[in-house]
Parts: structure tokens; sequence; C-alpha cells
């Protein structure tokens, strides 16, 4: 059975799927976000946006977490939908023109389709199949805003998904990873959990990322993705890599919508929005 460290658990006993996809969809639209559905394929991916129709230049994308994927340290949850969703509340503070939020595949589905195998949350999260649909969601996207440029945002286990999307992709103007998961096989080694063998891993393609520009945030008080683990991740990219390191002090791997709120317009690709300018 596959393990894995009890700081991405959430195995509350009282946790409904129907409760967390609402609380979700209340939160996006009393922020102005409009709820779709998109079928990628293989998944039907839960999307959130606002401004698509801006004509904003860049469209900044957030990726969620990987979400409720164990119930117990050695039990696989039945749903991965997240009981917290943290970058969907970090979406939602986002001040740019046009913002979307993609969700992991199988999360904010009260019944979970038939291509919704457990491994898609445990051993598999980061698999081609899960890459393929998220990018194509990405597509959509973009596709629907007539932005040219694309800012992604990703949270814990959408970090890992973001940089690996960035990698496959020309139209990136920049990646911002937050409590991520670079290296997943450093970090179950760290955590002596069983390493992920299907799923794609972003430290193998720092060649791929060497022209992206990019900003790791790491939590000080994080004992889910050390900052440790981060740095080194930095220290594999190609020396000339347009990389920033940032330690958020006093932030533990679940706090990141309340440091969002306060901090995002002080952040390098957020500074010299008009929203930002004029607060």
């Amino acid at each position: 059975m596959l393990l894995l460290t009890a700081g991405l658990l959430t195995g509350c006993q009282s946790f409904s799927p129907e409760r967390s996809i609402q609380a979700a969809r209340q939160l996006a639209q009393s922020h102005g976000f409009t709820h779709d559905r998109f079928d990628t394929g293989q998944f039907p991916l839960s999307v959130y946006h606002r401004g698509l129709d801006s004509r904003s230049d860049q469209l900044v994308i957030y990726i969620e977490g990987d979400g409720r994927s164990f119930v117990t340290r050695r039990r696989v949850s039945p749903n991965p939908t997240p009981a917290d969703p943290v970058a969907l509340k970090m979406a939602v503070a986002d001040p740019s023109s046009a913002v979307a939020y993609i969700a992991r595949p199988c999360q904010f589905n009260q019944t979970l389709p038939d291509a919704c195998k457990p491994r898609y949350w445990t051993s598999h999260r980061y698999a081609e199949a899960v890459i393929t649909a998220m990018n194509e969601a990405v597509n959509s996207l973009k596709k629907r805003s007539g932005a040219p440029k694309l800012g992604l945002v990703g949270y814990s286990g959408g970090g890992t998904v973001a940089a690996l999307l960035a990698e496959r992709r020309a139209d990136i103007a920049w990646l911002v990873t937050v409590a991520a998961n670079l290296d997943h096989a450093a970090w179950t080694e760290w955590h002596g959990d069983t390493p992920l063998h299907g799923s794609l891993n972003p430290v193998d393609r720092t060649e791929q990322l060497a022209e992206v520009s990019q900003l790791h945030i790491a939590g000080s008080e994080d004992e889910t993705v050390p900052p440790v683990l981060i740095r080194r991740f930095i220290e594999k990219l190609p020396a000339g890599t347009p990389v920033e390191f940032m330690l958020a002090t006093g932030v533990e791997h679940h706090g990141w919508p309340a440091f969002w709120q306060r901090e995002v317009c002080e952040l390098e690709f957020w500074r010299s929005l008009p929203a930002c300018q004029l607060g």
C-alpha cells in the first residue's frame, strides 16, 4: 500500500465531497468567478474563471494541490476533492484582469467518473495522462481568453503539474510555485514514503525549464514540503535560468491564502498591475 506523509492527509470523518463542492462554488461565485467543466477526453476537469473576456494580454492560471489523497496514512481516499481548496482561495485574491483555476483530475466530483481510478491521486498523480488533460484545459482557457501569454501558479502538487506544463509549452510568461513538490523522488525519500513510480518528475526536465522565468516560494514552517527540498530543485536548474526563491516566514503548508491576500501585490509578477499600483 502506498504511504504518504501525514502532512497531506485530511482524514476528517465528517468530510463530505458535496459540501466541499458547494463551498468552493459559493466562494468562487462570491468573487465573480464562473464555473465550467471541461471534458478533456479522459478526465472531466472542474474550472473556475473570471475576466476571460477582458482582452488581457495575459491569463493567470492557478492549479490546485493534490487534494484529499489519503484518509489515513495507509488508506487511500475514495474521493480526492480537497476539503480546503487552497489554490482556489489564492485565485480569488488575484488582482489580475483574467484569472482561471483548474482543479486536478477527479476533484470536485460527488460521483466519480469511470476514469477516476485511485492511482490518479496516488502513484500516478503526475502521470502523462494527467498532464495531458491539464494541458488541454489550459489550451481551452487560453483560446477563450485570447491572451497570447500565460502565467502559471501551482500550489503543492499543483506546482508539480504547473512545472510539467511549463516545460512543454512556449507561451508561458512566468511560473510561480508555492510549497511545491518539484522533485517527488527526493520528497518521498525525505518522508520515508513509497516512490511515485507512475508520475513524471519536474527535476528530470530542468533543461526544458531553463528559459522560463520562475519564482518558487516556500513556507518556513512547512513540514510537508520543506524549503530545503525546493532549494535543492533550484540548484539543479541550468546556470542562467531566470529563477528566484522566496521564503515566507511563519507560513505552514496550508497557510497560503492569508499570505496571498496580504502579499500578492508585492510579488515580482504582480507589482506592475494597475490594481496593485492603485492599492
